[in-house]
């Protein structure tokens, strides 16, 4: 078992206006790509098997995403908790969501030196 993190991120022109982190707990064998895969998969189950998941996608104007996951993260693991189970995916969260106007380099030094004692 281990853990996945996937970025979400929404790119308006040339500037990165919204994103969200989710963790996936998943078997040792997946990586990033199958674990999106098999998450799409079980999202689209959800939809097309349970009444919450139609009107969910239509409330979305059929444009379900990670910002209209977060109002469904319950639902979908108590209504889909076998089908996760059987796509290797044993748990998942939204860690972190929102819309940023100021994007932070990863480089980013996180200690002001000139504070620092000699």
């Amino acid at each position: 078992m281990k853990d996945v993190y996937l970025p979400f991120i929404r790119q308006e022109g040339i500037d990165i206006t919204t994103i969200s982190i989710m963790k996936f707990k998943v078997m040792d064998d997946m990586d990033e790509k199958s674990v999106l895969e098999k998450f799409i998969d079980v999202v689209t189950q959800w939809v097309s098997s349970t009444e919450e998941g139609k009107k969910a996608w239509e409330y979305s104007s059929e444009d379900f995403n990670v910002g209209d996951l977060a109002s469904y993260e319950d639902e979908i693991k108590e209504a889909m908790s076998k089908e996760l189970m059987a796509n290797g995916i044993h748990d998942f969260e939204i860690l972190w969501g929102g819309d940023s106007t100021e994007i932070v380099s990863f480089d980013t030094i996180l200690v002001d030196s000139s504070k620092l004692k000699d």
